[in-house]
């Protein structure tokens, strides 16, 4: 948030966000994919 606040970049279920995380440099699906393992 704030002035210098992110964008959203992924969106989906979470194993979507997981499958599309390297395309979209998500780090959220970064962190999902270690999580779902």
């Amino acid at each position: 948030g704030g002035d210098k606040g992110g964008k959203v970049i992924a969106s989906g279920t979470p194993l979507e966000v997981v499958q599309n995380c390297e395309k979209t440099q998500s780090y959220t699906g970064k962190f999902l994919a270690l999580e779902l393992k």
